[in-house]
């Protein structure tokens, strides 16, 4: 029997052949997940380690420090290549990786004991998953030139649809439906009609994303995680409250894998239940934009010349000025707000 062949494109698959990448470990953001190109460099930018399987392994039989090693591959990547033409210059063993490893620890020392003598207080080693969020989103501020766009929703018939269909889908899916379900399904339906926010920046140019892949961030005290909802816009409301409940329950009960977060085409995070109104969120790449959830509040809105109580609800975008420009934003947030207020138009 002949195994089922990795589908992906040709861009894909010549970036992959590259940097050593096995192309099953990958989930593509493409149809049917079909791999593309930026869905490589994407896992290229993530990988933890910033080093091909190759090279890590090059380098622990010949007990190289890979942090002495500048990769030439994507974003620094470092491959068998630049392994190898270290060992040609000189010969690198396990004491003077130690020794290396000691005086960098003890410069390291030196500088914390300068910046911080002034003080008392102890350094703490952030986790793995701190470390994470900390190097990407210092990369999207870093790299992309952004702005942000707020916007005021009347939410009444958007928690008036809510109030309605939440016992059905509890009944049928086990799920309690919740607004940020129903904001997924709204964006879903809008951005088709909106490529340049479901679009990235890369080196090679802007790609355009098929499908909408949905990132909905779950905020935990050891860090941010961002689990996918796949091809939203092919799903029903109620695929999507179930789904967005698992993803949720795998973050907190640890059980989210790496795939569950892979691929993402935008990004959601509502913050509404902590009171806060309006933010700047820091945009998920290689997405171009990020929609910001603030809190509903009742407020005193004029209505036929009379002054009527009414939930706002604040919307916050981020968008990456080098896909998107100003106007683009400002019709997409147009549109999703007259679909919010207008909600019963998206479940025809």
């Amino acid at each position: 029997m002949v195994a089922n062949k990795v589908k992906a494109t040709p861009a894909a698959r010549n970036q992959a052949r590259k940097d050593n990448i096995k192309l099953d470990r990958l989930i593509g953001s493409g149809e049917n997940g079909r791999i593309h190109l930026v869905d490589v460099l994407n896992y290229l930018k993530d990988n933890k380690a910033n080093t091909t399987p190759l090279a890590r392994r090059i380098a622990e039989d010949l007990n190289i420090d890979l942090e002495t090693i500048v990769g030439t591959g994507y974003n620094g990547k470092i491959r068998k290549c630049d392994v190898e033409k270290l060992t040609e210059k000189e010969t690198i063993v396990s004491t003077n990786t130690s020794k290396f490893s000691e005086k960098k620890e003890t410069k390291i020392e030196n500088e914390n004991s300068s910046m911080f003598n002034t003080v008392e207080g102890v350094f703490e080693k952030p986790n793995p998953m701190r470390a994470t969020v900390a190097r990407r989103m210092s990369e999207s501020y870093f790299s992309a030139p952004v702005f942000t766009f707020n916007i005021e929703v009347d939410a009444t018939e958007l928690k008036a649809l809510r109030v309605k269909l939440i016992d059905t889908v509890k009944e049928s899916t086990g799920v309690k439906l919740t607004m940020t379900d129903l904001i997924v399904m709204a964006v879903s339906r809008i951005l088709p009609n909106h490529q340049a926010l479901n679009s990235a920046w890369t080196d090679e140019g802007i790609f355009r994303y098929k499908d909408i892949n949905i990132a909905i961030a779950v905020g935990l005290d050891e860090g941010l995680y961002v689990p996918v909802v796949k091809s939203v816009n092919k799903k029903s409301l109620k695929e999507i409250a179930k789904e967005s409940k698992e993803l949720a329950e795998k973050v907190k009960t640890g059980k989210l894998m790496p795939a569950d977060q892979e691929g993402n085409t935008f990004t959601i995070s509502n913050v509404g239940m902590y009171g806060i109104t309006t933010f700047t969120p820091i945009i998920n790449m290689p997405s171009s934009a990020i929609l910001g959830v603030g809190a509903t509040q009742d407020k005193f809105v004029p209505v036929n010349g009379e002054a009527k109580i009414k939930p706002i609800m604040n919307l916050s975008l981020t968008s990456d000025h080098r896909v998107i420009d100003g106007t683009v934003a400002a019709k997409f947030l147009k549109d999703l707000k007259e679909l919010l207020e207008n909600p019963l138009s998206m479940l025809v």
